[in-house]
Order: structure tokens, then C-alpha cells, then sequence
């Protein structure tokens, strides 16, 4: 089945929309448009160099599921650590980060609901064109993530 505002699809394990961001390489596998709004979904492979900084969302709760790597998380204070099989809910209002550990990559199922925040990761994303060498992992922008973060309702601590 083919992709469609939303209607049934299926997607293989390479298909999906793919972006560089920073280095890590997003698979949007279910947008707002394909779930009218309710949820996303992308599928992420992540450098230990290429940490997500503190953020806090208003009003996006995301959950996680680990699928090869470790990935450490520190979620409101606490910090905890997700392997392969690990599943972890992140609920809007808390602030939280995610780190790939070595020697890495981190591959990880992101579900966000409801959907809109994966509009962020389209702005400050790439597209991935098959073939050519994927760019460096790089730490992030903070000031550029604090100044689109602002229009999709995330603060991004420095």
C-alpha cells in the first residue's frame, strides 16, 4: 500500500521520508497528515555526538522505543538508561534529553502525540539523497533550536 492523508499505508524498512539532522539520519514513517493530527512517528539513528540538548515540550508527549544501542535519558531530574527492547514515555511539560551512548549509533522508534512537532525536525533537517555520504554527527545550534523551538511550543535550554 502506498502512503496517503491518511488512509491505510504500509512502509517497508528503508521507505519513508529521511532527513539529516546534525548528522543523525530521521525516517518519518507517520506524519500529521497521514494520521489527521493524532500522532508521528520516526524512526532515528543517533550519534553519541549529536545529543539532543534539554528541552521541554507544552504540549507534544513523546514515547521511545530503543531498538539497537543504549540510549541514555535524563527526564526531569532523574536519569536513566534504555537498551535494545527498552521502552520509555515522556510526558509533555517535563524536561528531558536524550544522549546515545558509544560507541553508538542509537537506532530509536519515536512516537510524538499528538502530531506537529515532527514539522520541527523538517526545518532544521536535510533531505537525505541515497548515495552520497551522509554530513558529520555535530552538537547542535542551541540558539537556532531555541528560536524555531519557540514556534512549535518547545523550550530548548542552553
Amino acid at each position: 500500500m502506498e502512503r496517503g492523508d491518511t488512509g491505510p499505508y504500509v512502509l517497508g524498512p528503508d521507505e519513508g521520508e529521511a532527513l539529516w539532522i546534525r548528522g543523525n539520519r530521521f525516517v518519518f514513517k507517520a506524519t500529521g497528515p497521514d494520521t489527521g493530527g493524532g500522532f508521528a512517528v520516526v524512526e532515528t539513528v543517533l550519534h553519541p555526538v549529536a545529543a539532543a540538548p534539554a528541552h521541554r515540550h507544552d504540549d507534544t508527549d513523546e514515547a521511545l522505543y530503543v531498538l539497537e544501542g543504549v540510549l541514555g535519558l535524563e527526564v526531569d531530574g532523574q536519569h536513566f538508561m534504555a537498551g535494545p527492547g527498552s521502552f520509555g514515555y515522556l510526558p509533555r511539560g517535563l524536561a528531558h534529553r536524550y544522549i546515545p551512548q558509544e560507541p553508538g549509533p542509537v537506532r530509536v522508534l519515536w512516537m510524538i502525540t499528538p502530531a506537529g512537532f515532527e514539522e520541527f525536525w523538517r526545518e532544521i533537517g536535510i533531505s537525505v539523497i541515497e548515495g552520497e555520504e551522509p554530513p558529520p554527527p555535530t552538537a547542535p545550534d542551541a540558539a537556532r533550536m531555541a528560536a524555531l523551538g519557540r514556534k512549535y511550543a518547545t523550550d530548548f535550554q542552553a
